[in-house]
């Protein structure tokens, strides 16, 4: 009988914790901005840190976030650059459904 109750006793804490898991998913899910790949991917590539962050993946970070709004400190990059990744932010919503306005 003591078996049998110890067993219930982790089997209700096993459930009990599953469920807590489950629902702190749901509400502390970090919602990734889906345009960070591909906007790295349009800048040189150089990681040179020429536009004052700490390479591409900065800059990448820096625009999203707002607090870079000219893609032309962006030294080794081409007009075209510039232009196509003005366009993408302007095209592209975010997690948050806004999308970006910079300048190329």
């Amino acid at each position: 009988m003591e078996i049998i109750h110890a067993v219930m006793v982790m089997m209700l804490l096993g459930a009990t914790l599953g469920l807590v898991l489950g629902v702190s998913s749901k509400l502390l899910m970090v919602h990734i901005d889906s345009r960070e790949e591909t906007l790295e991917a349009m800048l040189p590539g150089l990681d040179c840190g020429a536009c004052g962050h700490p390479g591409c993946k900065g800059m990448t970070l820096a625009l999203l976030s707002g607090k870079e709004f000219k893609v032309s400190v962006c030294k080794p990059s081409k007009l075209e650059q510039r232009l196509s990744i003005q366009k993408y932010l302007a095209e592209h919503p975010g997690p948050d459904g806004k999308t970006l306005h910079v300048e190329a």
